[in-house]
């Protein structure tokens, strides 16, 4: 695939940051899957297109594309100072390293921000503004002192719009800008006080009719008691109580997946990140973790093969391990005690760890 935005770590996005005066926001201009991504985004007054308004995923996957200029024709005008947000993507990971990855300007912007402007996650015929809004407000809001956000649902000039390049993302994009990585440390919540145990086993066992798991989750996850962890299943507690267990932990460890996004700004800068991995190459979710906890984040790569349920709805596969490089390595890292050892699986053991997990998964 063609690389297409790569983000350097070290490298200031904040003298990028583009002003326009009378620019018009295009939140969505259609949408087809044969010709690319969906077209949305700034254009200026003479009608071209502000570069740093694409959205992107990740580094290899298209970004928005320029809408046409023809939709400005009869655009609302909003007055006042606003701030370009991007996508506001709903789905817990890719809000909390895209939809907030323009919040850094905020930091180096001289003039009160009226709010931040969003066009929806994903192309929708029909919508509520106010209640997709809604629907994202707890995570957006775990970041303090932020203006108040807004998903744009037809095209609207601003008197004066603030446009800052994408600062973080998924894959190679989750290292993040310095800028973003600033915001992210002096902004994300302190009201939550930690509150838990010092070793943390973040699970996906619980998920039921949900692609992206490992064969044979439990019998990791009952080793890991033994050696005094305490199994979380994220998705059975709320928000501030994640963030009250993450933040108490000094030790964490799970196999990957969008918990560990919040792991990377929750995690007390004392803590230990393992995280295993579930796919053949680094997605991008240890990336997250290193931009904020540097070696502290580990890569436990112990991967044989992947594989997708028949039948499934989603394409997200699904991992076998190597339960003994993965024991090797939990140890080599001080992660659990020296005795910690998971049993070798057989093949007829896999073989039925694959079949039961494709059972739940279609369930």
């Amino acid at each position: 695939m063609t690389e297409l935005y790569r983000i350097d770590r070290d490298y200031p996005l904040s003298l990028q940051i583009e002003k326009q005066t009378n620019a018009t926001f295009v939140p969505v201009d259609g949408f087809s899957r044969r010709r690319g991504p969906f077209l949305g985004g700034v254009l200026r007054s003479d009608g071209g297109f502000v570069q740093n308004s694409a959205c992107y995923i990740d580094e290899n996957r298209n970004p928005t594309g320029k809408p046409s200029p023809k939709l400005t024709e009869d655009a609302e005008h909003r007055p006042g100072n606003w701030l370009f947000g991007g996508r506001y993507d709903l789905r817990f990971g890719h809000f909390l390293v895209e939809s907030v990855a323009r919040l850094w300007a905020l930091d180096y912007i001289d003039v009160p921000i009226s709010g931040v402007v969003y066009m929806p996650g994903r192309p929708l015929k029909a919508f509520n503004p106010k209640r997709l809004v809604s629907r994202g407000r707890a995570l957006y809001d775990l970041f303090d002192g932020l203006p108040s956000p807004e998903i744009i649902s037809k095209p609207t000039r601003f008197e004066t719009l603030f446009i800052p390049p994408q600062g973080c993302g998924a894959g190679e994009l989750a290292v993040g800008c310095p800028e973003f990585r600033y915001f992210a440390r002096k902004r994300f919540t302190k009201r939550v006080a930690p509150n838990g145990d010092d070793k943390l086993y973040i699970s996906r066992s619980a998920m039921l009719s949900s692609p992206g798991q490992i064969v044979h989750e439990k019998l990791l996850e009952t080793q890991l008691e033994r050696d005094g962890f305490s199994i979380i299943h994220p998705q059975n507690h709320s928000i501030d109580e994640q963030i009250a267990r993450i933040s108490a932990a000094q030790i964490i460890v799970g196999v990957e997946g969008s918990a560990f996004h919040l792991v990377a700004y929750a995690a007390n800068q004392n803590c230990k990140i393992g995280v295993i991995r579930r796919r053949d190459k680094n997605h991008g979710i240890i990336n997250h973790c290193r931009a904020f906890h540097g070696a502290r984040a580990i890569d436990l790569d112990a991967f044989e093969y992947g594989f997708v349920a028949p039948g499934s709805k989603h394409a997200i596969g699904n991992a076998v391990l190597d339960f003994v490089s993965l024991s090797r390595q939990l140890r080599f890292h001080g992660l659990v005690g020296l005795d910690f050892d998971l049993p070798t699986l057989s093949e007829v053991d896999v073989a039925e760890g694959v079949e039961e997990l494709q059972r739940k998964i279609l369930s």
